[in-house]
């Protein structure tokens, strides 16, 4: 097995091949995102943040698109958490997108883990080089104005596990998993965290489309882990432009009085929710989730 600090070196050294060989060519032909008219016109300094790293090809296409980083803000805002963790930080992409909710909501932290190792080509994931992500999240959190609510931590997911608990003042009320993408990194970050996450709180997942993203650990969870379990609720959702895929997973708080032997007694809901629960349905089978 090659050990962390070797493989670091490995990095350094294709780096350094890959600027003798080919200097900011490569960089200047990847694609970048498109900028939605709705993050387009909005004049914050976060949102400008994001204008500038989206206008580079080291955001895509491992960083949350426009249009995902948009979805999760919107959730971010509803759900209102007091406590954020994200497992995969890379260039902050989507540490400001729930920043900026945090923000909007006027309370909450965000505790983003990372090794931010340097990031060399590997096409069709990246496409580019960088030499410091840690340097460059904090660059553009700064940037976007939004320090105050961002908690980094250079360090393995796996290692932080055990530290993160002592760092909350309570359960984490949102999770999002999207570091390790093989399946045994991703079914590790699943197991270790989903613990900490609170009764009614939420995880979600990325990346969950193998045949679109070309990675199978967020998948194997989902299958192995969630789809079948009474312990969590799932809805899967297209996402634009490439539809790697979101999955939404949610905590229900235990019942008061349910058994966990025996079926449970169904009680009919009012005729109103009754409707809420087909049109529901309707909208799942739309989705095909």
């Amino acid at each position: 097995m090659i050990k962390r600090p070797l493989k670091r070196l490995a990095k350094k050294a294709l780096i350094n091949v890959y600027k003798s060989t080919h200097g900011d060519a490569g960089a200047a032909a990847a694609p970048t995102y498109d900028i939605p008219e709705t993050l387009g016109q909005l004049q914050t300094k976060w949102a400008g943040a994001l204008r500038d790293i989206y206008a580079t090809p080291i955001a895509r296409p491992a960083s949350l698109s426009p249009a995902q980083g948009g979805l999760l803000r919107s959730l971010l805002i509803n759900i209102r958490p007091a406590t954020v963790v994200e497992l995969g930080c890379f260039v902050g992409v989507s540490t400001i997108w729930i920043a900026s909710a945090l923000e909007e909501n006027g309370e909450g932290i965000v505790h983003s883990i990372d090794l931010f190792d340097p990031v060399v080509p590997n096409p069709p994931f990246s496409t580019t080089y960088l030499e410091d992500p840690y340097e460059a999240a904090l660059k553009n959190i700064e940037t976007a104005g939004l320090s105050h609510r961002v908690e980094l931590h250079k360090s393995a997911s796996a290692d932080m596990a055990s530290v993160i608990p002592r760092l909350l003042t309570g359960p984490i009320d949102f999770l999002l998993i999207d570091a390790d993408h093989e399946i045994k990194g991703c079914v590790e970050d699943f197991e270790l965290y989903h613990p900490l996450v609170a009764d009614g709180g939420y995880i979600m997942l990325h990346d969950i489309n193998p045949d679109k993203c070309g990675w199978d650990g967020p998948r194997f969870v989902i299958d192995n882990h969630i789809k079948n379990s009474a312990d969590f609720e799932l809805i899967e959702l297209p996402t634009s432009p490439h539809n790697h895929g979101i999955a939404l997973i949610r905590k229900p708080a235990p019942r008061a009085g349910r058994l966990d032997t025996g079926p449970i007694n169904k009680v009919e809901p009012p005729s109103a929710f009754r409707g809420l629960n087909r049109a529901w349905g309707f909208v799942r089978n739309i989705l095909n989730v």
